[in-house]
């Protein structure tokens, strides 16, 4: 669930990025244009740092003491704790309710068996 929100917001941003570029251009704004690109590249960036380091804390792997990956990173990373920060903040937007039809939405597409058998017909 979280990858999705995540992949949403990056494919959102990119979207509102492309806008509001048409829209500076039309009226002659180049310099705002420059300030907003690195302000949404910025973000953009800060997505995909922790869209990574929820994958990689996500892998129930130990290290050499023993220690996972996520307890690691909960202890050492300051980038960790505020893309943790990040992820509650998104959480709290999105309704689960939605998260959950999405899911079972999903779930019923695959399990459909016509749907099955045209997934599996198709190269």
């Amino acid at each position: 669930a979280y990858l999705g929100v995540f992949v949403a917001s990056v494919i959102v941003i990119a979207i509102i990025a492309k806008i509001l570029q048409k829209f500076i251009e039309l009226i002659l704004l180049g310099w705002l244009n420059r300030l907003l690109g690195l302000l949404l590249g910025l973000l953009k960036g800060f997505l995909i740092v922790s869209l990574i380091i929820f994958i990689i804390q996500a892998i129930p792997l130990k290290l050499d003491g023993g220690e996972t990956i996520r307890n690691k990173l909960e202890k050492e990373s300051l980038m960790y704790q505020v893309c943790d920060h990040v992820k509650e903040l998104i959480i709290l937007t999105v309704p689960m309710e939605t998260q959950l039809n999405l899911f079972e939405d999903g779930l019923k597409k695959i399990s459909d068996e016509k749907e099955l058998q045209k997934n599996l017909k198709s190269p």
